[in-house]
């Protein structure tokens, strides 16, 4: 099963239509839901829809690995920016490799693994 991790900071309305079209898929898993911002309402979206969450400030997706560490600990294999960072701010945030795909107002990127970092 494949793991995504949906990033968003607003309302998430991109983001509950994301975890609604793989809903029920026998091959991804829309595993979480971070945030930059603890008033977001996609954090509402995410729990009403049995999604966990999680909210980084700016300063851990620039400074240090937690993010990163979350991601991995989780098992996430790829994050959706949806409505969310610019693509600079994920990468300097060891967030995505240097391949991606841009799909309209998303960002889908594999989630960096060490054995790549290395």
């Amino acid at each position: 099963m494949t793991k995504v991790a949906i990033f968003a900071s607003g309302s998430g309305s991109n983001a509950e239509n994301i975890a609604l079209h793989f809903k029920g898929s026998n091959s991804v898993i829309v595993d979480c839901i971070i945030s930059n911002k603890s008033d977001a309402y996609v954090l509402e979206r995410a729990k009403k829809m049995g999604i966990e969450s999680a909210v980084f400030s700016g300063k851990y997706f620039a400074q240090t690995d937690e993010v990163l560490n979350y991601l991995h600990s989780r098992g996430v294999d790829f994050i959706v920016l949806a409505g969310f960072f610019a693509e600079s701010t994920a990468k300097s945030a060891g967030c995505l490799s240097s391949s991606h795909r841009k799909h309209s107002s998303c960002l889908v990127a594999q989630v960096r693994r060490q054995r790549d970092v290395w």
